[in-house]
């Protein structure tokens, strides 16, 4: 005898996962949430430490800049990434009462006062006051900011004889804007103890730089924000892993528990379907109608429960009722579920036939043919099964 074949219905196991939505979707959104944390993270990093590249490249620039004359870093080359808020300071010298000894020219002497009151600008004490006033070590690529380093995110020059420019530079516009705000305020009060300024005249105060992009060279590009793409990205990708996961579970699941479902998991276990399948509410009429057959009269017909949640009585009643509608005497019993009560058997004995009664999708497919096995022993007619 051919060995039967049970087969896989694709349909019903997609059905299977849809009305399992609440397991499905907490997975995909856990995956998904996995990975958009990983990245998140990851970018997080490179974040940082391209924030900390950038700024040090700053530094380094404008260090250069002062003691070599190179790499002159002016407003109009901004490297991209890098922001620059800049005030513009007129100042009026009083050289009254200034003796010039030893050569030194009017000129000259006016660019050592120049000097000096650079020098009142990136003042130590005062840049060490500004990185705590704005409390900058609490940013993560400023960490460890010392006023020596700090001074060299400070561009600054005379233009002419009068006007003292300074930029500073910063990966943040806003914080860029602030720290020009507050080194300007310490300058107006601080140069006031200098006795050789007759006057000072803000003519452009710090302003919010626009958006310069990522600092970039041939060969680099250095990420200096978060990226949505790469997030949704990583969304995407975990919301697929998600789905296989959870679907190879299910998948798994399915076919371990193998439960009864359509009218050829009936046929596998060579049981006839009666009626079509109506989970929510059963044909009774239609299952009177279709025992009321040439031969069933006066016959005693069982209804035996195979599996949890199958109450035999309730069908056996509703059916009793649509016979007796239709003037049948057709005998009709019941037994509790074959699986866990021992009462199938012995009535088995006594009825002329039986119609199997499995649960969609909770009945095991191994239970109805053990039931259907044990009891064709009394040579009982196998009239049917439904699917509740």
């Amino acid at each position: 005898m051919k060995e039967k074949i049970r087969t896989i219905d694709l349909k019903q196991f997609i059905k299977y996962c849809f009305v399992r939505f609440y397991v499905v979707i907490p997975v995909v959104a856990l995956c998904m949430g996995i990975l958009v944390s990983m990245n998140y993270r990851e970018q997080k990093e490179i974040v940082e430490s391209s924030k900390k590249e950038i700024i040090s490249r700053v530094m380094n620039q404008n260090h250069r800049a002062y003691y070599y004359k190179s790499d002159k870093f002016t407003d109009a080359e901004t490297p991209k990434g890098v922001y620059n808020s800049m005030a513009t300071i007129y100042v009026d010298f009083n050289f009254n009462d200034v003796e010039l000894k030893g050569g030194v020219d009017l000129a000259t002497y006016s660019g050592m006062v120049g000097n000096d009151l650079i020098d009142i600008l990136v003042d130590l004490p005062t840049l060490e006051e500004v990185i705590n006033e704005l409390d900058l070590r609490s940013y993560s690529e400023f960490s460890n900011l010392s006023a020596e380093r700090f001074k060299w995110m400070i561009n600054k020059n005379f233009l002419g004889a009068h006007v003292l420019k300074f930029v500073v530079s910063d990966i943040d516009p806003e914080r860029a804007k602030l720290i020009a705000d507050k080194l300007l305020e310490k300058f107006l009060v601080n140069v006031e103890k200098y006795n050789l300024v007759d006057s000072v005249k803000v003519i452009g105060y710090p302003n919010v730089p626009e958006d310069s992009g990522l600092f970039s060279t041939s060969s680099e590009v250095i990420q200096t924000g978060i990226s949505k793409k790469e997030i949704l990205k990583y969304a995407i990708v975990g919301g697929i892993l998600g789905v296989c996961l959870i679907g190879a579970i299910l998948f798994v699941i399915f076919i371990v528990c193998d439960t009864v479902r359509t009218e050829n998991d009936l046929a596998f276990a060579d049981i006839q379907q009666l009626v079509s399948i109506n989970r929510r509410k059963p044909d009774y009429k239609r299952i009177a109608y279709s025992l009321d057959f040439e031969g069933n009269d006066n016959k005693n017909i069982l209804f035996v429960a195979v599996g949890k949640k199958v109450d035999a009585e309730k069908v056996a009643s509703s059916v009793k009722d649509e016979l007796k509608s239709i003037n049948k005497s057709i005998k009709v019993s019941y037994a509790g579920d074959f699986v866990r009560e021992a009462d199938a058997l012995s009535k088995a004995r006594e009825a002329d036939g039986i119609v199997y009664l499995v649960r969609y999708g909770k009945t095991k497919m191994k239970d109805l043919i053990d039931a259907k096995n044990s009891l064709d022993r009394f040579e009982t007619q196998n009239i049917g099964g439904m699917i509740l």
